[in-house]
């Protein structure tokens, strides 16, 4: 601890002897004590954060600056007031007192929310991972990134004010190092939290902010300043929006992290509870020591969701046990059939084996959870060139294709050569002709197969894909 005392420390120096020229430099509450080291400790953060400084400074900024300069040399105590105040900012920097973590963590709340909407790909790759890239690729820096991440401005605002109002206090409180380690821990138990209940970790600081207000609220009686920003407004407002979120996404008028907030502010107040000294602290270091046992235990196992399942899977493909692989992939099915991971890894395998019917139902489930131009590709090449006449289906493969090319806005040469060859299965090969030079002649890599299509195509015939048994 400082040997400076500061305006929290239980105890202040006080004394009636006569106070030094220089304390009046500080606000009035400020105890007077004729030891300068001592003075400035005790007021230093309270004279800094106050908006009128008890020492009457004349309003010379009007003045010219040779008055200025007049009234500096007839006030000395003016000088030495402003020099003062130079230190204790820099103290304040040292002893952490000015919120410097509270600060950078809005600002690269705002840096990483603008780079992530004006560079989406490098900046939701690194930053944000969803729970088939924690079980699987262990991508768990991701738990503490996508909390910098998030959906609009009025999100990144609403944040950003209670992670100011709220954490710039306990900053104060704690120190900075503290503080650091604290919104480190209740960030990424918030993000285990919705990732144990709904396999992916939410967006944003959200859930920081209600650890922060969990903290302040089990400890409000401490501290005058925390009952100050809990008032009754702020825990209302608070409560009220937690509940509300959920009501929002029951009726599905917005998707929101509510486990996140949940999980943020029962971590925040056991945290809370198990910091200062009382008489169930024990409880709640023991509650705490539970919670973070449990948080690293879902990172490994979590057989509940269905992404850990998908993780399973694709852990027996590693191994080629396809049977396996394949009995993990049906029971994700049977609980969540428009899951994305299991659609993925499933698809493939089902190809492979020749379940054209099953392929094609299967794509059209990854489909309408996931509309992209490679899904649909796959699935316009199924209908276009499948070796089963029950499952092609010409019409519906040049719709699927088309759309494939608008959405990648006709750059890619491998979809271009499939609304080709669904034209040649309805049987006009004078268009899958012309779309078929378009796709060579289209800038990227070449493959030989599209010469071997286009003599398809010219001699009237469509494509067919090899049944596994035939290659």
């Amino acid at each position: 601890m400082s040997p400076w005392t500061t305006p929290f420390s239980p105890k202040r120096a006080t004394s009636r002897s006569p106070s030094p020229a220089w304390a009046a430099a500080f606000p009035s509450h400020c105890p007077r004590n004729t030891n300068k080291r001592q003075q400035l400790g005790a007021c230093a953060w309270d004279w800094l954060m106050s908006e009128s400084p008890s020492m009457p400074t004349p309003e010379d900024s009007q003045l010219p600056d040779p008055a200025r300069d007049q009234l500096s040399s007839a006030n000395p105590d003016l000088e030495e007031h402003q020099a003062t105040k130079k230190v204790l900012h820099v103290w304040s920097l040292l002893e952490g007192r000015f919120p410097l973590v509270c600060l950078l963590l809005v600002i690269a709340s705002v840096a990483v929310t603008i780079s992530a909407h004006l560079l989406p790909d490098p900046t939701y790759t690194w930053l944000y991972t969803n729970g088939g890239e924690i079980w699987i690729a262990r991508k768990w820096w991701g738990l503490l990134g996508s909390a910098f991440i998030h959906s609009g401005v009025m999100h990144l605002v609403f944040n950003c004010y209670w992670i100011w109002l709220l954490g710039r206090l306990l900053e104060r409180e704690l120190g900075s190092f503290r503080f650091l380690l604290l919104f480190l821990g209740t960030a990424a138990f918030s993000s285990i939290a919705e990732l144990a209940i709904a396999g992916q970790p939410g967006v944003g600081m959200s859930g920081v902010a209600y650890a922060f207000f969990g903290f302040l609220l089990v400890n409000q009686s401490r501290h005058p300043d925390f009952r100050r920003v809990l008032s009754g407004n702020t825990r209302l407002l608070m409560i009220g929006w937690l509940v509300a979120c959920f009501a929002l996404t029951y009726t599905k008028v917005l998707n929101i992290a509510n486990f996140a907030h949940l999980g943020g502010l029962v971590s925040g107040l056991l945290v809370g509870a198990a910091w200062y000294p009382h008489r169930f602290q024990k409880q709640a270091r023991a509650a705490c020591l539970v919670l973070g046992v449990a948080a690293l235990a879902v990172l490994f196992w979590a057989p509940w969701q269905p992404a850990w399942q998908a993780a399973h899977a694709y852990r027996a493909l590693i191994d080629k046990d396809e049977a396996t692989a394949l009995l993990a992939l049906e029971k994700i099915r049977a609980k969540d059939p428009a899951n994305v991971w299991a659609l993925s890894l499933e698809i493939p395998l089902r190809l492979a084996r020749g379940e054209y019917a099953l392929t094609r139902d299967l794509l059209n489930q990854l489909i309408s959870a996931q509309e992209n131009p490679s899904n649909l590709n796959h699935l316009a090449w199924i209908l276009a060139t499948c070796p089963e006449p029950e499952v092609r289906d010409g019409a519906r493969a040049i719709k699927l294709a088309r759309r494939a090319c608008d959405l990648d806005g006709w750059k890619t040469a491998a979809i271009i050569d499939t609304l080709a060859a669904a034209y040649a299965e309805t049987g006009d090969f004078i268009e899958a002709e012309k779309q078929m030079i378009k796709a060579m002649e289209t800038p990227g890599e070449k493959s030989p197969i599209y010469q071997a299509h286009l003599d398809l195509f010219r001699a009237h015939k469509p494509v067919r894909e090899h049944p596994p048994s035939a290659r």
